[in-house]
């Protein structure tokens, strides 16, 4: 069954020297897949990509299976991507990290999608 599922980030997104967090807020259940359909966020201040990975949160960079790099925004502007169908597929968590220094507060980065 396929199940919506939306949510955003519950810890800062970090740069590449830290470490993965959620863009949902949470992991993939075991057993589930997700597939992320669209992603907004602010900016970090800092110019560089928002690279998503398919991870458990807190994991550090390079850890897991990089899905893509999402050219940022000048600082203060937002992003918003729409990803065709079906989508980009997570099976452990969909995280992100910034490519350069600085980060994006808790709640400012957003994703949906569904989990089958």
């Amino acid at each position: 069954m396929r199940y919506s599922v939306s949510g955003a980030n519950s810890s800062a997104i970090e740069p590449a020297s830290g470490a993965v967090q959620s863009v949902l807020g949470r992991n993939i259940p075991t057993g589930r897949e997700f597939w992320l359909r669209w992603i907004t966020f602010g900016s970090s201040a800092t110019y560089g990509d928002l690279m998503l990975y398919d991870a458990t949160a807190g994991a550090t960079v390079g850890s897991g299976t990089k899905k893509i790099s999402l050219p940022a925004i000048l600082a203060g502007g937002p992003g918003h991507y729409n990803l065709g169908a079906p989508g980009l597929k997570f099976i452990s968590g969909c995280c992100a990290a910034l490519e350069a220094s600085g980060s994006i507060g808790i709640g400012v980065v957003a994703g949906g999608g569904y989990e089958e």
